[in-house]
């Protein structure tokens, strides 16, 4: 036997274990030293061995998934991440929302477009004839107007009969692998037990899926605040509206809780947001993945904006204008024209700011916008401030190795939900005790010793940490912890 031949089956023999969950000891080794490629991907899926991938064989979506993700993720967070995809970076076309990283959502989206691709309106039959593929969309448009609507999958009991009558060449009343290959529509992902046979009960299922995907929530349109029909990180601004939205067109059960099933019909991956894996996004989660979608969007770079030279690069010549500068920050910022800009509408800035707010008011007035470009002019190459300031120290700070140095209120060695009960408190303890340079931005550095998880606080990747970021994190981890202690009430 080859190298390549062994390899091949052993990583076949990895991916069925993996599908139903029996991974040996070895087989996980395995999956850590091999770096799985595209080919064997490709390999693995092809079960007839005919050397490709065929539309038939991408039936069962769900069980491909599955697999792919076991093979794919190893530090098992559900999304396949840039590194983990280094030898099948064909699957990174997969992520959609650009961060580097495909959620499960995106992976589902991009197999059922593989699929799509590799299965033809007509199938060759031998001697040049050909048979097309049945459209369910086609038999189940029940008033004919050729688009399928919920309206149309309103009785699943009788479109589940038509399509039994289409499609159970054999009058068994179950679906086999055969027959599905003659459907356009992924059918196969209705096998929900695996034995290669969709029965009356799974066609129902999958039947009611399709109806709460006709009924699609797309939060982009929801959101779109000023209705121009594109979703910007304006539309965002206020987060409170924007959660209360969200909550309106998805809470159906108003608990303030989004279940799966409630979060089965929005376009985007909004189960992201179950950041505790406990299969409800609360208000907090919710809170924090709008703040994630709304950094994502097209933020404003300062440095691209009041570049008036448009040498690429800000210098003091730039702000040499201050009421230039000043005006043109107002009419991209101040997004409800109130000639304040509130702490929500700084955050489209992308560039990490020492904040401008100076009586901490939660807005920034024009003199205070004006004192801030200020100093950042004085601190720009160029500027006279900056040629005869003398660099100063950086503070030494304490080296610390837990947060509860700061936030162990009650003074039990351990952070609890209480300890975090004043969050205002918990991020200003926080700064004080790690921000060495004082600008209020916590840089890696700066986190280094730190046991707890807090670089996840980086919402935009910039290698700081923000006020903002700081109190969204706590916050989640004041909700995380408040549930810890619920979960060993009696």
């Amino acid at each position: 036997m080859s190298a390549s031949t062994w390899y091949s089956r052993t990583l076949a023999a990895l991916a069925t274990c993996c599908l139903f969950g029996i991974v040996p000891q070895a087989n996980a080794q395995l999956a850590k030293h091999f770096r799985i490629t595209w080919q064997d991907l490709k390999t693995i899926l092809d079960d007839n061995l005919d050397g490709r991938v065929s539309a038939e064989e991408l039936s069962n979506r769900k069980r491909i998934q599955t697999l792919i993700t076991k093979l794919l993720d190893k530090n098992s967070d559900r999304a396949l991440s840039k590194n983990e995809l280094l030898g099948a970076r064909e699957l990174l076309e997969a992520d959609t929302n650009g961060n580097h990283s495909v959620s499960q959502s995106e992976l589902a989206a991009w197999l059922a477009a593989w699929r799509k691709q590799l299965a033809p309106t007509k199938n060759a039959k031998p001697g040049g004839q050909s048979a097309k593929l049945i459209s369910l969309a086609t038999l189940l448009d029940a008033n004919g107007d050729g688009e399928l609507t919920a309206g149309d999958l309103a009785d699943i009991t009788a479109a589940s009969e038509k399509v039994l009558a289409a499609v159970d060449a054999n009058g068994d009343e179950f679906l086999s692998v055969g027959e599905v290959a003659k459907v356009e529509e992924p059918l196969g992902e209705a096998d929900a037990d695996l034995d290669k046979l969709v029965s009356v009960d799974e066609l129902i299922d999958w039947l009611i899926q399709w109806n709460g995907s006709l009924n699609e929530i797309v939060l982009a349109t929801v959101l779109d605040h000023n209705g121009d029909g594109h979703l910007t990180a304006a539309d965002l601004a206020d987060m409170t509206w924007a959660m209360n939205k969200v909550l309106e067109a998805v809470d159906a059960n108003g608990d303030e809780f989004l279940s799966l099933s409630e979060m089965a019909s929005v376009r985007e991956p909004i189960q992201d947001a179950d950041y505790d894996v406990d299969e409800l996004v609360s208000v907090d989660e919710l809170i924090f993945w709008l703040i994630a979608w709304r950094r994502r969007l097209g933020q404003v770079v300062l440095t691209q904006l009041l570049d008036t030279n448009g040498d690429g690069s800000m210098g003091a010549e730039d702000l040499k204008d201050l009421a230039a500068a000043w005006q043109k920050l107002l009419a991209t910022l101040d997004v409800n024209g109130d000639e304040f800009i509130s702490h929500e509408e700084l955050e489209i800035v992308a560039e990490p700011l020492r904040n401008p707010d100076a009586d901490h008011d939660g807005l920034v007035s024009v003199d205070e916008l004006v004192s801030w470009l200020s100093g950042w002019r004085d601190r720009l190459p160029g500027s006279e401030a900056n040629r005869q300031a003398a660099p100063s120290p950086v503070p030494a700070k304490p080296v610390a190795s837990s947060l509860s140095q700061w936030l162990d209120r009650d003074g039990d060695g351990l952070v609890s939900a209480n300890d975090l009960a004043d969050l205002d408190a918990a991020w200003r303890a926080v700064m004080k005790g790690l921000d060495a340079n004082s600008d209020e931005f916590l840089s890696k550095d700066e986190i280094k010793n730190i046991r707890e998880p807090l670089a996840a606080a980086d919402l935009d990747v910039d290698g700081l940490i923000s006020v903002d970021e700081l109190v969204d994190w706590l916050t989640i981890w004041q909700t995380d912890l408040r549930k810890a202690s619920d979960a060993k009430k009696p």
